[in-house]
């Protein structure tokens, strides 16, 4: 229940248009944001401080602009591969199985690392932050159906540099948030270890899930 339980569903939907505009050119241009401004915010209340939702905080995750892209890539992988030959039904959920697969995989690696580095990042969090690979995937699919491959390989790089970069300053803030030592020092290495592998990932993983 601490993991998925309805309270957390809801923050991490908890959205608005502002946001979702905002996310998507942190995502996709990761660069502009200046190193103070990747810190989460935290509510006014001191008897009852939390993080604020997305809707309040450009650098909460949330999980409606990954459920919206991971929608529409399976969408254009599909419209494309089918302009190219006969299109198969059963593409959509092969292309679906391929993609949550690849996620689950990746989240459930980086929160058995990140337990063992003593920071309780949730569950969800990962999953969001995982997920926002697949905005880059829809911006590469669509450079491919407008400029052909040299279109698509471009976006595939230059996203997935975006989307390494922008895992890389997400997940050093998450693990700081919800570290449960004060003493990170001894860690940090081994934490800057696993941030840089994430980042460096991304390019195969994207590659492989917008490969068929």
């Amino acid at each position: 229940n601490r993991y998925i339980s309805t309270a957390n569903m809801r923050f991490y939907f908890d959205v608005n248009n502002e946001y979702v505009l905002r996310k998507l050119a942190i995502v996709l241009c990761p660069f502009l944001v200046k190193g103070g401004e990747w810190r989460r915010k935290l509510s006014d209340n001191v008897q009852n401080s939390h993080y604020l939702s997305p809707k309040d905080d450009v650098n909460a995750a949330d999980l409606y602009i990954p459920l919206m892209s991971f929608t529409t890539f399976i969408l254009m992988l599909a419209f494309n591969i089918g302009t190219g030959r006969e299109f198969h039904p059963d593409l959509l959920g092969i292309t679906a199985s391929k993609g949550f697969g690849m996620v689950f995989f990746e989240v459930i690696i980086l929160k058995f690392i990140f337990h063992l580095l003593v920071a309780n990042t949730s569950f969800l969090e990962l999953l969001a932050l995982c997920s926002y690979k697949f905005v880059g995937l829809v911006v590469t699919q669509i450079a491919g159906a407008i400029f052909g491959d040299n279109g698509y390989y471009l976006a595939l790089i230059y996203s997935s540099l975006m989307m390494g970069f922008f895992m890389f300053k997400s997940l050093k803030q998450s693990s700081q948030m919800n570290s449960v030592t004060q003493n990170m020092e001894s860690l940090g290495q081994s934490k800057d270890y696993v941030l840089y592998g994430a980042a460096f990932m991304q390019l195969p993983i994207a590659w492989y899930l917008g490969h068929y």
